[in-house]
């Protein structure tokens, strides 16, 4: 795919970059890559001279950018189809309407009924178009409009952190990269702490934090989030999440639970609906804790590339200090390019024997048999809702291993941040002889034989460091 760039100054907007290199608005069939967050691509597509249809992967984006602007809609869960209607019908100069993925559905839906082309009459901008990838293998329907994108005559996909892809559209339609190139020094100042007594370098880090009039929490567990503020009997606190999350902590009896953003409190927790995208602008400037906890769950990887770059790109006003806090797994399983070649080929293998049986099976109970395990194989998981390849879906295999090759060890978390150049990265990890998180690995051991083995491990380790330590209490555990 061929690459473009195009350079941006300080201070500059992204309009500016694109007209002193020729482009009116955003061009059609690129991937835009922004570089950095916050450059107004949203901003520029709705204010063009032209109809535009944008999808954001997430409804607190949708809200905050047509809540002041009555021209424009927000399409998604409650905005009903007859509303959709009478705007496309409205006099509305230009229309903009923005929707998320699932709800696009009601803007072609209600074109095809008032005889409209949307494909040919309106612009179609993927912002965020890396979370197509990230989000699919938990939200299946996120990449329902693909199909669609693809029929417009003038689309783009957009975004400050995007990653390959490998749609064979994109290569039949000639897109390219449109690379936006800073001329200036964006790096922000990371800290970064690797830890094996997670608990208590987090409880340490927010103790450092009290005096702080905001504190913004980014981690991807409600259960991880359920503990910091459990233990720490946090009060002043508000979590942002999806609406299932919402559910599931109110049952537990969190109340200060939200799907949308409020005005913050002192200590703020979001998921990862509300990693990207959103503009979040504060008066003060907030000190932000990204948090990795594999113990917890591996899902609270986050991604130097794409993650740490779009969280700290939330706050339009900028920040007092950002920190990331992770353990990391030198066990982590982690598969290479060609392993997961060779297990797709096999899923797909698998699946095709199942599809050639149904087709030959005469018997009605035989063939419901072979359909449920059709729809029970890997591969299935692989697949749309048209029975075709998801390539989002094969996107995010790559991607999931790419992520946990970072987390294998302290020294493969600081090359990635370095490697983004996004970050001035300072080391301020906290790793102790024997950790709360070594123990914890030590009790949750399977067999006999394993908590030996790690027993010995740690007992090796403080041996060789017995000047440094007082051995006889170590043995005593």
């Amino acid at each position: 795919m061929q690459t473009e760039e195009i350079k941006i100054h300080n201070g500059e907007w992204l309009t500016d970059a694109l007209k002193r290199q020729g482009y009116e608005n955003i061009p059609s069939n690129v991937i835009l890559d922004k570089t950095l967050t916050g450059l107004g691509a949203t901003h520029t597509e709705l204010h063009s001279n032209r109809n535009s249809i944008i999808i954001e992967p997430n409804v607190p984006v949708i809200i905050e950018k047509t809540k002041d602007n009555p021209d424009w809609l927000a399409v998604w869960e409650k905005c009903t189809p007859s509303k959709v209607e009478k705007y496309l019908q409205s006099t509305n100069k230009r229309k903009k309407l923005i929707c998320t993925p699932e709800s696009f559905s009601k803007i072609r839906k209600a074109a095809n009924k008032l005889n409209l082309n949307i494909y040919t009459d309106y612009f179609c901008l993927m912002d965020e178009c890396e979370k197509f990838i990230q989000d699919v293998d938990y939200r299946k329907r996120i990449t329902q409009p693909i199909y669609e994108f693809f029929q417009f005559q003038q689309k783009a996909l957009v975004s400050a952190t995007p990653l390959e892809m490998r749609h064979k559209e994109l290569v039949n339609q000639n897109f390219r990269i449109l690379k936006i190139v800073p001329e200036y020094d964006y790096r922000k100042n990371l800290e970064v702490i690797v830890t094996n007594s997670y608990d208590k370098t987090v409880k340490s880090k927010l103790d450092d934090l009290q005096d702080s009039p905001c504190v913004c929490i980014f981690i991807n567990s409600t259960n991880g989030i359920n503990k910091i503020i459990n233990t720490l009997k946090l009060t002043d606190y508000k979590v942002f999440c999806s609406n299932q999350s919402v559910k599931k902590l109110k049952e537990r009896e969190f109340d200060n639970v939200y799907e949308m953003l409020e005005p913050l409190a002192k200590y703020n927790f979001f998921t990862c609906r509300f990693f990207s995208a959103l503009d979040i602008k504060l008066k003060q400037k907030p000190d932000i804790l990204i948090l990795t906890d594999l113990n917890e769950a591996v899902y609270t990887m986050i991604d130097p590339f794409t993650e740490a770059i779009q969280i700290q790109g939330r706050f339009r006003n900028g920040f007092n200090s950002l920190t990331h806090i992770s353990n990391v797994k030198i066990d982590l399983d982690i598969m290479s390019k060609e392993a997961i070649d060779g297990m797709i080929e096999e899923f797909e293998t698998t699946h095709s024997d199942l599809k050639d049986r149904h087709k030959q099976a005469t018997d009605k109970y035989r063939k419901q048999a072979i359909s449920q395990d059709m729809e029970a194989v890997k591969y299935a998981d692989l697949l749309d809702e048209q029975g075709n390849i998801n390539y989002f879906s094969v996107d995010n295999l790559y991607n999931e291993e790419r992520i946990k090759g970072y987390y294998k060890t302290k020294e493969s978390l600081f090359n990635a941040y370095n490697a983004t150049n996004h970050f001035n990265v300072t080391d301020a990890s906290v790793i102790e002889l024997l950790g709360e998180d070594d123990l914890l690995t030590l009790r949750k051991a399977k067999t006999d034989i394993e908590k030996r083995r790690l027993l010995t491990e740690q007992l090796s380790k403080l041996y060789s460091n017995q000047d440094k330590v007082d051995i006889s209490f170590y043995l005593d555990i």
